[in-house]
């Protein structure tokens, strides 16, 4: 009789087999170039409030870094190859070539308060050689500093 009342509480206990979501950093940004995938929680992203301007950059531990500067930023989308926004991404090789310079491509901004901005973009880039590529599924979350 016992035996039958432990098994009846425990076959009405519920045992969770799903797995916790993983913690998403809230300071991250990452994208994707050359079908490697880029993710770093190291951002600093500064606001000058007198241009209404934010530069944000980010390294990704191998050498290889990301720029945003975002002139009369605000939520919308802006076209990179109108000069409204510029982005530029440099591989990690330590050769200055391969960094590669917004010429067409979006960003979005989503949210932009007092404290922090959130975006996604994607854009095809140029270094100094013509070369163009393409970086794609960016995406930043990031709190500021205001000057």
């Amino acid at each position: 009789m016992i035996f039958a009342v432990i098994f009846l509480t425990l076959m009405a206990c519920k045992k969770s087999s799903s797995i916790p979501a993983p913690q998403i950093p809230t300071t991250s940004i990452s994208l994707k170039f050359s079908g490697g995938l880029y993710v770093s929680s190291t951002v600093s992203a500064i606001y000058n409030k007198n241009l209404n301007a934010i530069a944000i950059g980010a390294e990704f531990g191998n050498n290889a870094f990301v720029n945003l500067n975002i002139p009369n930023v605000n939520v919308g989308t802006f076209d990179l190859s109108g000069g409204n926004a510029s982005l530029s991404f440099t591989t990690g090789t330590k050769n200055v070539l391969d960094t590669y310079v917004s010429v067409a491509g979006s960003m979005k901004i989503t949210e932009f308060s007092s404290t922090a901005i959130v975006g996604t973009f994607q854009f095809t880039g140029v270094d100094s050689l013509d070369v163009s590529r393409v970086i794609s599924e960016g995406q930043f979350t990031t709190s500021y500093s205001t000057q």
